[in-house]
């Protein structure tokens, strides 16, 4: 399966994965080869990664969980990437949610299938999101800088030491937003507020993320919009 992907890649350039017959191809034999683990295998960690947050920031500790079914992440660009070469067997997302605690927000996993099968767990993020995790990382240093210069507008001397993504939450999905392709939207743009801790308050970040149709994302920040609040 690993060679006919590869193999396939040399003549399908990724931008027209959305569109293209033998992309999905692709995305469905992987999928059809290292299908989802079942939700039971993770949810003790899923619960132990929740309950921890949940005591770093002093609030609600759950004591029970609901996991989402896992939902594809193949088509991510850096899972997707590790696949192709063999360093990986497949990737998903999950969204664990605690019913016990009224207000928390979910919370953003991704799975990863190793190749010698055992399974890797990484959390990504707290809130709603439509990034990827790919997306996600490359968007965290510009997002990072807008937060610290609204920060540094209350307190000149703030620095980036201990900043954080606190939760996103996801507004408007624009006209156009292409559906959901093995975990990346390939066309059309959507909102979302980054919420980050920042010297002793938190920064709330506005960003329009644009599919570059590669199954990336260009992120593009409302600088103005950007507000610091002392906590």
């Amino acid at each position: 399966m690993r060679a006919s992907v590869a193999a396939l890649l040399l003549m399908l350039p990724l931008p027209a994965a959305a569109q293209n017959a033998a992309m999905v191809t692709v995305m469905q034999t992987i999928n059809d080869a290292e299908p989802a683990p079942a939700k039971g295998l993770i949810i003790a960690e899923l619960l132990s990664r929740t309950q921890a947050a949940a005591h770093a920031e002093k609030r609600c500790v759950p004591d029970r969980i609901e996991v989402t079914a896992l939902a594809p992440a193949t088509a991510s660009q850096d899972a997707f990437r590790e696949i192709t070469t063999g360093k990986l067997k497949n990737a998903w997302t999950t969204w664990a949610r605690a019913p016990g605690c009224p207000g928390a927000r979910p919370e953003h996993f991704l799975v990863l299938r190793l190749p010698d099968d055992r399974l890797r767990i990484i959390g990504i993020n707290a809130g709603t999101t439509l990034t990827s995790y790919a997306q996600m990382r490359l968007a965290a240093g510009p997002v990072s800088d807008a937060a610290l210069a609204a920060a540094q507008k209350a307190n000149p001397a703030c620095t980036k030491a201990g900043m954080d993504i606190l939760y996103t939450t996801l507004g408007r999905e624009h006209a156009g937003l292409g559906p959901d392709f093995y975990g990346v939207r390939m066309t059309g743009s959507w909102d979302e507020i980054w919420t980050l801790s920042a010297c002793g308050g938190a920064a709330s970040v506005p960003v329009t993320f644009a599919a570059d149709g590669k199954g990336g994302a260009v992120p593009k920040i409302d600088s103005a919009a950007v507000t610091f609040r002392k906590r």
